[in-house]
């Protein structure tokens, strides 16, 4: 079971993102994620010693004490994968992705260095919208992203959690939350 560092979607944008996903399932056929997967990802941890959990949420109880809550916009859509092969869809933090940014530089910087996760570059704090097996068109990439053209949400980042990826969902196993 793989963890990351992520916000959960707020109550007002979940309900949102999941009629989104109802609407764009219909154009591409791929995993799209369910809302129980849903969150923006911030960083992968990758795989933790139970042993060593503590020492995540310590550092993700002082990185939030360290942050005030602020809000974020999510827009647009951009694909990724590798070698030419497009592997996932999803939607790009717009606005205050560097407060995102520099809320997971701080929870990174408190770890021990065994915990340390590899970076991945480019780096952006997104929301995974879906999986493929094999990559759409360059005819449904373009209707996807024609679906959500000038759409965006906003919401507000007042809790950051540990997340487990135990493949049929998302499970908070800490969380903190952002003063203000």
């Amino acid at each position: 079971m793989g963890a990351l560092l992520g916000v959960m979607l707020s109550k007002t944008v979940l309900p949102q993102i999941a009629a989104l996903r109802t609407m764009l399932s219909s154009l591409c056929p791929a995993q799209w994620l369910t809302d129980s997967e849903l969150a923006v990802r911030l960083q992968n941890l990758g795989e933790i010693d139970p042993a060593l959990q503590h020492h995540v949420s310590f550092a993700i109880d002082k990185a939030a004490a360290a942050h005030q809550g602020f809000e974020i916009q999510l827009a647009g859509l951009s694909f990724s994968g590798r070698w030419g092969k497009v592997r996932q869809a999803w939607i790009a933090t717009a606005q205050n992705a560097g407060m995102l940014q520099a809320l997971t530089l701080s929870t990174l910087h408190k770890l021990p260095a065994q915990l340390q996760p590899k970076v991945e570059a480019p780096w952006r704090p997104k929301l995974l919208l879906a999986r493929f097996g094999r990559s759409p068109s360059a005819k449904a990439q373009l209707e996807l992203q024609a679906a959500l053209a000038g759409k965006s949400w906003t919401m507000s980042v007042r809790e950051l959690a540990l997340l487990a990826d135990g493949g049929s969902g998302l499970t908070v196993q800490h969380s903190a939350k952002l003063p203000g």
